[in-house]
């Protein structure tokens, strides 16, 4: 399980079990009117104890929040890519905010957060395929950059009974994702052709709007495996 994954089920504990958590978490009733508020608020709260990493409930830091590999296979379309990155780091999530959420009945969840700026960075990426009309292929250390993320989560929720006890958990999870500038820095981007590398970089950075429209539900869809 990523810890994407895990922080959801931070998330949803401690709404719901927070007096089994740490000092300061918040418990949310379902029938207070203002529920979804105080899961809002309650979610928030947990940031800088996940951020520092809850090794007693086997979560690491979340910034920064690491996938060991990453791959994105992109179809026909605009853009037909295989990229794969390795050691991928996702930094900045210690600046996140909390903008909503909405518990559906632990039947399904829903939150949105925004972040100012994301930085990543893999060790190794290797991509192959075509970037809108461009043909594009590489190999070596990559580094993006997101500014003004934001992430929507739909989470669906089931039940799993322990020892007589009712506990929910996450059965699925959709991850929309959107920012304002899409920053890319790939190295070593046709072999070391420095010339056809920089006229790349030019290009992806002018049309890092519908680079990212076409990249981001396939990159959602692999942050939520």
């Amino acid at each position: 399980m990523n810890n994407y994954a895990l922080l959801v089920l931070a998330a949803l504990a401690c709404a719901s079990y927070a007096k089994k958590f740490p000092d300061g978490w918040i418990a949310c009733k379902m029938d207070d009117p203002k529920h979804n508020e105080c899961m809002r608020g309650a979610i928030q709260r947990t940031l800088p104890d996940l951020v520092k990493g809850m090794p007693q409930f086997g979560i690491k830091t979340i910034d920064p929040l690491t996938f060991k590999q990453i791959v994105i296979k992109q179809g026909n379309g605009p853009i037909s890519l295989d990229l794969t990155l390795d050691d991928f780091d996702i930094l900045g999530i210690h600046t996140g905010n909390v903008d909503r959420v909405l518990n559906n009945k632990w039947k399904s969840f829903v939150a949105n957060v925004s972040v100012p700026k994301l930085t990543a960075t893999a060790k190794h990426y290797k991509m192959d395929g075509k970037m809108l009309v461009l043909p594009i292929k590489g190999e070596g250390k990559a580094k993006l950059g997101l500014d003004d993320f934001k992430a929507g989560f739909v989470v669906d929720v089931g039940e799993e009974t322990k020892g007589g006890k009712t506990y929910y958990k996450m059965t699925k999870m959709h991850i929309d994702l959107d920012c304002s500038k899409f920053h890319q820095d790939y190295e070593n981007l046709f072999e070391g052709n420095k010339q056809l590398a920089d006229q790349m970089k030019i290009f992806l950075n002018e049309n890092h709007k519908e680079v990212f429209r076409e990249l981001a539900p396939a990159l959602g869809e692999a942050l939520s495996a």
